[in-house]
């Protein structure tokens, strides 16, 4: 995104550049039967999170399968935002994962995927038409197929 809107829009002012990433650990994806286990789904899905630049972060509960959560279990998600943001030693680099070649492959994915949705977009004309044919609304409802 920064891409494009320094290359096509002409952008500058660097605190238009930037974009705050909220990461949500999705109970939808909690197990009821062994919802101890959840701890680990939610720790990775964390760490995953962070290492992808994540702004803010909200950790679900291990025990959300069930329904609303204990306060035992909002003390477990507390605490693993606070080991993850203290313990881990995480945020001591700007970008830990800066160095590893497989990200860098990633991040080129990354950047090439948004352009040729915004080419796709270009081609589909005016707004009227894109409404009309319902682009986006597809794209949308294809990634929620896809998830």
């Amino acid at each position: 995104m920064v891409y494009v809107m320094k290359e096509r829009y002409g952008c500058t002012n660097p605190k238009r550049l930037g974009a705050f990433l909220m990461e949500y650990t999705m109970g939808s994806r909690m197990t009821a039967q062994q919802p101890l286990n959840n701890i680990i789904r939610c720790t990775i899905a964390s760490m995953s999170a962070v290492l992808g630049g994540a702004n803010g972060l909200i950790v679900s509960s291990f025990d959300e399968a069930l329904g609303l959560p204990s306060p035992e279990a909002l003390g477990v998600a507390l605490r693993t935002q606070q080991i993850i943001a203290e313990e881990s030693g995480i945020s001591n680099t700007v970008d830990p994962l800066a160095a590893l070649t497989t990200w860098k492959v990633l991040q080129m994915k990354l950047r090439i995927r948004p352009l040729s949705f915004f080419r796709k977009y270009r081609i589909e004309g005016v707004r009227c038409r894109r409404l009309q044919t319902a682009f986006i609304r597809v794209k949308l409802r294809n990634q929620r197929i896809k998830t």
